[in-house]
């Protein structure tokens, strides 16, 4: 049953693909944090020093360094997920057990219960259960 080892495939991009979001989301804080602020008249002014500055951006360009990193790994290791998720669902398309055909017409193809009875020529409670098996598994 190929579609097992799909579907664990694919839990695993998607946690890479949520890792990938996590950290261009803390990049984008950090990129907001360097805009600068819009002028508030309704409070006292206050007198920075440039050195403050100057230390705040020195933080966050290392902080960029460090996220660049994370972005470039995550990146690499999403295409290889990727890759291996294209090279099992092709695995999956050639297998020639029932339960990975109907996951496939199913999942995959978004085929119909009727659709895929009429092609595989089973019945339709036969599909049913077959699919009741599949969705069990998962």
């Amino acid at each position: 049953m190929v579609y097992l080892e799909y579907e664990t495939l694919k839990a695993k991009y998607r946690r890479v693909q949520e890792a990938y979001d996590n950290v261009l989301t803390e990049h984008e804080r950090l990129f907001t944090r360097t805009l600068p602020k819009a002028i508030t008249y309704d409070k006292d002014t206050v007198q920075s020093s440039p050195s403050a500055d100057m230390l705040a951006n020195y933080v966050i360009s290392e902080e960029e360094k460090g996220i660049d990193e994370k972005l470039k790994r995550l990146k690499r290791l999403l295409k290889e997920r990727r890759r291996l998720l294209m090279a099992k669902e092709e695995e999956l398309r050639m297998s020639k057990n029932k339960s990975d055909i109907i996951y496939t017409l199913k999942y995959l193809d978004g085929f119909g219960v009727h659709k895929i009875a009429n092609t595989l020529h089973y019945s339709v409670s036969q599909v049913y259960r077959t699919l009741e098996k599949i969705e069990k598994r998962i």
